[in-house]
């Protein structure tokens, strides 16, 4: 039975949410008007209540079922990107420099999707919760939302979450049992010699040697570089300066690194991180540095999905004529979701919803979510909330 049937979505409605969410974005942590539009926008589907402000700029709607049991939630990401926008549809965005480019203004619109169909018909038991998340893009938005007190109002027993992404076939769900995400973090490391004149650059300390080694040596320290092991782990250099101020006529006291290291399990991440801290104590004592600092931005713990809620998953797919591929290896982005995942007394899973071969990638400048996967996500959504409450 298509439990889609007898639902009909205002398409036009939600379309004009996503492109008015584009046309305004916000950085993390700064969703206090992104917050406002969609509770203006819920509002009118009368959700049981709406609770604001959770783990900063957090939102949940809920909707009470007919009779006691289980708290079924979906959550969406709202935050916006540091990038300048390179469309030039009459959508683009109004921000400079700000941007959606990952699609979460399309995750919030299928979410939030959700509340006509649960004015019109609410679940014959337990709950549905629409999580509304800020600061998915710094990794730490998921984890200040369940520290919240007012968390523990909503604690889910299930929890679903969609994330557009590349694929070979649009409207295709791929899905993995177990591992889904790594954990993720950026270390950056500061570096300080003493200065000197350029054209006597030896009766100073350059930490330029220091840095290169580092460099090199957060590579060779990877545990495992095959995708396919249980153990991989990778380190990506984003950043690196030598002489923060330039002088021309000096050669430079200071350098910075920022590299982010994941790993598909936490204790290889922490073991990977353990060892490049080390490596940098020892390097920056034999080139002689006068001090180092290491420090960590943009951290995260892996996302493990419950096989049971796959199953969910891949039947709600079905049900509405999508096609399922199960992933071989974890994606290597890293997600927060985890961390709501974690608190949930079933488990959930986080899944990701193609978008065909010829869109553009995650964080390009040319990035628009597709408004054709709206209407997927609702119907996946809607079919799950079937299976478990109805």
């Amino acid at each position: 039975m298509n439990a889609f049937a007898d639902i009909v979505l205002n398409l036009d409605e939600l379309i004009q949410f996503r492109k008015d969410l584009h046309q305004n974005p916000e950085l993390s942590r700064n969703e206090i008007n992104t917050q406002k539009k969609i509770y203006d926008f819920i509002s009118r589907f009368d959700p049981d209540e709406i609770i604001t402000n959770i783990g900063g700029y957090g939102l949940a709607a809920i909707y009470n079922g007919n009779a006691p049991g289980p708290t079924l939630a979906f959550r969406a990401d709202i935050d916006a990107l540091p990038i300048q926008e390179k469309n030039h549809f009459p959508h683009a965005s109004k921000i400079k420099n700000v941007s959606h480019k990952c699609g979460h203004d399309g995750h919030t619109t299928m979410v939030a999707g959700l509340g006509k169909i649960l004015q019109d018909k609410k679940p014959e038991k337990g709950r549905v919760v629409l999580i509304f998340q800020p600061a998915e893009e710094t990794l730490d938005g998921a984890k200040k939302f369940v520290e919240d007190p007012k968390f523990k109002k909503i604690k889910p027993d299930y929890l679903f979450g969609i994330h557009n992404f590349q694929s070979e076939e649009e409207n295709q769900i791929l899905l993995r049992s177990g591992q889904m995400s790594p954990a993720v973090t950026t270390m950056l490391v500061d570096l300080e010699g003493t200065a000197a004149h350029a054209s006597r650059p030896e009766s100073g300390v350059c930490p330029y040697n220091a840095a290169i080694k580092i460099v090199a040596g957060a590579y060779e320290l990877q545990n495992n570089k095959d995708i396919y092991s249980d153990d991989f782990s990778m380190v990506t250099i984003v950043n690196f300066i030598l002489g923060k101020n330039p002088g021309y006529g000096t050669a430079p006291a200071d350098a910075h690194i920022a590299m982010t290291l994941r790993a598909y399990k936490d204790d290889v991440l922490s073991g990977l991180t353990g060892q490049i801290e080390n490596y940098i104590i020892k390097t920056s004592k034999l080139e002689n540095l006068l001090n180092w600092k290491i420090s960590y931005t943009d951290e995260t713990i892996s996302c493990t999905n419950d096989e049971q809620c796959c199953q969910i998953v891949e039947k709600a797919a079905k049900e509405n004529n999508l096609d399922v591929q199960y992933m071989d290896v974890p994606m290597r982005g890293g997600e927060d979701v985890g961390y709501i995942i974690n608190t949930c007394s079933k488990g959930g899973a986080f899944f990701l919803l193609g978008s065909g071969r010829d869109q553009p990638d995650l964080h390009a400048p040319d990035f628009d979510f597709p408004d054709r996967l709206i209407e997927s996500g609702i119907k996946i959504y809607n079919s799950i909330i079937t299976q478990i409450l109805n």
